[in-house]
């Protein structure tokens, strides 16, 4: 009772009359309808608020249809165009007597205690009635109640409601609205089909109506219990037919609330020290369904709203006071648990809790019973999570085994090696040892029963197998990441190519100016430079995809004769171009007896200004370069390139054929580059089945040298032959 005094119960006493509402629904009686002002009217009249002779043709329309009283919840308190005000006023009149306007109830200003009236314009109120429709919510929010007036300085004035009920004898100012009626079952009509008369007057005949805003835009709505939110003309309606209808609920005094509920602690107090757990929970969940039908019945018979949430709530605490019986008795139940759990703790302790192998003990179904530590730890599994789950399930790759040592018929051992993969995925090799037992188990105080169980025994023997498998897993990462960089390589490579040779065939469509002069002419060295760093580019992620494709196997070479002598001319010649006014020397002797060779001319290019591209970036602009082509004395062709720039440290000459590995590779060092060059002079060169060496000297210059095979070269023809060195 203190609990409901003090409103903690007031939610679900609302959800219970929420429900008994939906139970007991009920249609309208039909004799008034709504005229909505809808989103339907105030599209096609275009304006808000409307000019007020809309109001006086809906008047006229409404009574040629023989309505016999309308009542308006639109306020009128505010003058608008003296001409329509005129014209609505002119409406009144015609009808006198037979209109309801409304008045509002609300403070004067913002925390203000006084209250000012806001009725309609004098004006409009000579021939009319004026009917409060002020709706208070309760402390939740949620709008309950309806009212039949209010105390106003001019005396008392009666609600909207009242005047369509058509009597102001009430014995109460406010009364509890029936939800149950179905507001959907109100008549409602448009308010702009009546003023169009697009609407049937059979079907406003002989009834009242009600005019006022349901349109989502207007912000006419209140929250209300089970429909969540309703508009405020619909929710005078419902108030309206609760009074016809004679449903207007009235709450239930407080001393039949509590001796009902003290009566109720009395009938436990005195049956619960008889009644069974089962016998109590039927007469709670009697007694509750008994309360819910009496106040559906008090609800629809009597219009009494009956408080039950007390009631229920007493007869769930006299049954926690009623239940102390049957916690003893599950504390005994407990207790005997806990005996046998001290049972199979001290069976584990003296068996299994100190073994470093792992171990299943089973019942005679094959059920494991305990599993210790370090079976958890073989196993992978909680080790809580065990007990109950057959052998052949939490160890399923030793099904066999273990299914030979529960065959046995007398006690015995199995043994074998097998592979297991953990819940995890990890795997291990196991030394299994699969036992029948038999355990005697005191069953009285003389007789004795054998019981029977399998112990399995797991041992962990992979410790000797970890390095090796181990070693195996990194050389597949190793392999899988060098792969996934060869991959990555050459799909970025292939992406790369086709802009840059967009950029570098526009910008030399630029330098041939074949859409007109280039003005300023500033503009041309840009585009050269663009040009110059396309193909810079270009040739590295050409490099680069040479790279991806020799790591992945997929690189071929196309072979053909070539006239060497002619293809190193041709690569002095681009190379000398390249150094032109730069102050560098540069020397060629090629020997004139060098021979065809079948070779691809791509590669053997590539290698030589690879070499020569080196040499000159290394090469002060006073230094001297040389490229030095001959046959030793084997018939193998050597290809020389000779530089006296810085040289480079004798501890970097082994990782110079890397790839992307450069002497200096800090983020301020003067020569580009990636580091792709020597790589794959080398790889080239080894393709060919030749080799590759550089010798160098620091501060004294470098010498670089690619030996073709002799097996690559052929008959030299008698146009070919010749003494001496070509000098260029």
């Amino acid at each position: 009772m203190v609990v409901w005094a003090l409103g903690l119960l007031a939610p679900i006493e609302r959800g219970l009359q929420n429900l008994r509402f939906e139970l007991l629904g009920s249609q309208a009686s039909g004799s008034l309808v709504v005229v909505e002002i809808d989103a339907k009217s105030l599209k096609e009249l275009g304006v808000w608020p409307w000019p007020r002779q809309f109001y006086g043709a809906l008047l006229d329309r409404l009574f040629e249809a023989g309505v016999d009283l309308v009542a308006f919840d639109v306020d009128f308190s505010a003058a608008s165009n003296p001409e329509n005000d005129q014209a609505f006023a002119e409406a009144l009149e015609r009808h006198a007597g037979r209109v309801v306007l409304p008045s509002f109830h609300q403070q004067a200003s913002e925390g203000a205690d006084r209250v000012l009236e806001s009725r309609p314009l004098p004006i409009f109120t000579e021939f009319v009635a004026v009917g409060s429709v002020n709706i208070f919510a309760d402390g939740d929010g949620i709008t309950r109640l309806g009212w039949v007036g209010q105390q106003t300085a001019d005396g008392f004035r009666p609600s909207l409601v009242a005047w369509l009920f058509g009597t102001n004898s009430f014995e109460t100012l406010s009364f509890g609205i029936d939800f149950g009626i179905d507001p959907a079952s109100v008549p409602r009509v448009s308010f702009i089909d009546v003023v169009e008369g697009r609407v049937d007057p059979a079907a406003l005949a002989g009834r009242k109506a009600i005019v006022g805003a349901t349109a989502i835009e207007l912000g006419d709505s209140f929250a209300v219990p089970v429909y969540q939110v309703m508009p405020g003309v619909v929710l005078q309606a419902l108030a309206y037919e609760t009074l016809l209808q004679n449903r207007a609920l009235l709450p239930t005094a407080w001393p039949f609330v509590a001796a009902v509920t003290f009566a109720l602690a009395l009938l436990f107090e005195l049956g619960r020290r008889h009644w069974s757990t089962m016998r109590m929970v039927g007469m709670v969940l009697a007694g509750a369904a008994l309360l819910f039908a009496a106040s559906l019945a008090a609800q629809d018979w009597l219009q009494l709203r009956l408080v039950t949430a007390p009631m229920l709530l007493c007869l769930l605490v006299s049954f926690a006071s009623g239940a102390t019986s049957e916690i003893e008795r599950l504390a005994r139940l407990v207790f005997r648990q806990r005996a046998a759990m001290a049972y199979r703790k001290l069976l584990i302790s003296r068996v299994v809790e100190d073994s470093h192998d792992g171990i299943l003990i089973a019942d005679a179904q094959g059920r494991i019973t305990v599993a210790n530590p370090a079976a958890e730890a073989v196993l992978g599994t909680e080790r809580a999570s065990l007990p109950g789950v057959p052998l052949a399930e939490a160890f399923p790759q030793g099904q066999g085994l273990i299914g030979e040592a529960m065959a046995q018929t007398g006690v015995g051992t199995k043994t074998g090696e097998l592979a297991f993969t953990r819940a995890d995925g990890r795997e291990l090799m196991l030394e299994v040892m699969a036992s029948r037992s038999q355990l005697n188990v005191a069953s009285g105080r003389s007789a004795r029963l054998e019981q029977t169980f399998f112990v399995v025994m797991l041992r962990d023997i992979t410790e000797r197998k970890v390095a090796e498998e181990a070693q195996r897993v990194a050389t597949e990462q190793i392999m899988s990441a060098s792969r996934a960089k060869s991959e990555f390589l050459a799909n970025m490579s292939h992406e790369l190519r086709t802009p840059l040779n967009a950029i570098i065939g526009f910008s030399e469509v630029i330098q041939s100016g074949a859409f007109g002069e280039i003005n300023p002419p500033k503009y041309l060295d840009y585009v050269n430079d663009i040009h110059d760093s396309g193909q810079r580019l270009l040739a590295v992620v050409n490099d680069v995809l040479d790279v991806s494709r020799i790591e992945t196997g997929e690189f071929t070479m196309n072979e053909e004769e070539v006239d060497l002598e002619t293809l190193l001319k041709g690569c002095a010649e681009i190379f000398g171009g390249s150094i032109g006014g730069s102050g560098k020397h540069f020397n060629v002797e090629i020997a004139g007896d060098l021979p065809l060779v079948l070779v691809d001319p791509r590669l053997i290019k590539q290698i030589v200004l690879n070499l020569l591209s080196n040499a000159g970036k290394f090469t002060e602009d006073t230094g001297t370069v040389t490229l030095l082509a001959y046959r030793d004395d084997s018939g193998r062709p050597l290809v020389e390139v000779i530089d006296n720039g810085c040289g480079i440290p004798a501890e970097d000459i082994p990782r110079l054929t890397d790839p992307f590995y450069q002497v200096d590779s800090s983020l301020a060092r003067t020569h580009e580059g990636a580091g792709l060059g020597l790589y794959l002079v080398n790889h080239y060169s080894v393709m060919h089945g030749g080799s590759f060496a550089i010798e160098s000297v620091e501060g004294r210059g470098t010498t670089a040298r690619v030996v073709l095979p002799a097996n690559r070269c052929l008959p030299a023809s008698e146009q070919q032959a010749g003494e001496g060195l070509a000098v260029c």
